[in-house]
């Protein structure tokens, strides 16, 4: 349950947060928002896509938990087991005003989900002293909520110029299994052939704009796929008992 409230050192001078992540709130979270500098280490650990917010018109970079199934494969009972943790997640259950939309009545403050199982007033690290002052364990959350909307302009230019060369297409993952196939459509990546075949002076205008590098590893970042794919077999084996509908192979294709 979301509870939202305006962060202050005098309503909440008592209050702590856990500093790990509740199960029930993160098994169902199939993906999560990330900025253009985390590619390189998310990438490490999930695919990189993007998704189209439908309601606004614009394209979400995206680290990925689950291709088919209905669960987050990357928490379970013992918490978070991927190497790395989305700057999105860690700064839970902070949040700018402007996040909120209209719930909010100021844009650029800091708000708390009170609602989250992270907010307890017992047990936890406190987010301010005594005399009112922020805790270094609160300053370090600012620091992450900073780092991410400081980080959004960055990703809003990388995805302007993946638009403007023409180089984002849907993607289509077709899994194969003993029984068929089944297909995971809406997400956007890069066109590969669109890539292979760039004139030489569009590449090198992406290479000085600090571009292409986010590209290519977004690209290599397709490759997890197969962790995920690895992931969701061993899930249902523990489930099930037996290998009906284990994924065998897959593919990628644009368009």
């Amino acid at each position: 349950m979301n509870d939202f409230t305006r962060l202050n050192s005098e309503e909440h001078r008592g209050l702590r947060l856990r500093d790990n992540l509740s199960y029930d709130e993160m098994k169902s979270l199939k993906n999560c928002r990330i900025i253009a500098d985390e590619i390189f280490l998310a990438g490490s650990s999930f695919p990189i896509f993007f998704i189209k917010d439908e309601a606004q018109g614009q394209f979400l970079l995206s680290a990925i938990f689950v291709l088919q199934n209905d669960g987050n494969l990357f928490v379970d009972q013992d918490g978070w087991n991927a190497p790395y943790f989305p700057l999105n997640i860690k700064r839970l259950p902070l949040v700018l005003g402007r996040e909120l939309g209209t719930v909010a009545s100021h844009a650029h403050d800091i708000y708390i989900n009170l609602g989250s199982e992270q907010a307890s007033a017992v047990s936890g690290a406190r987010l301010f002293h005594d005399d009112g002052s922020a805790t270094d364990f609160l300053n370090s959350k600012k620091k992450v909520l900073e780092g991410v909307v400081q980080g959004e302009e960055k990703t809003s230019s990388l995805i302007d110029s993946i638009l403007k060369y023409d180089l984002m297409s849907p993607l289509t993952i077709t899994l194969s299994t003993a029984e068929g196939t089944g297909l995971i459509k809406g997400l956007y990546g890069i066109d590969h052939a669109k890539m292979k075949y760039m004139d030489p002076k569009s590449t090198m205008e992406l290479i000085e704009d600090g571009v292409l590098e986010n590209i290519l590893m977004m690209m290599a970042s397709y490759s997890q796929i197969g962790r995920l794919i690895w992931m969701e077999n061993k899930k249902m084996w523990m489930k099930n008992g037996n290998t009906l509908g284990k994924i065998l192979n897959y593919s990628i294709s644009s368009g």
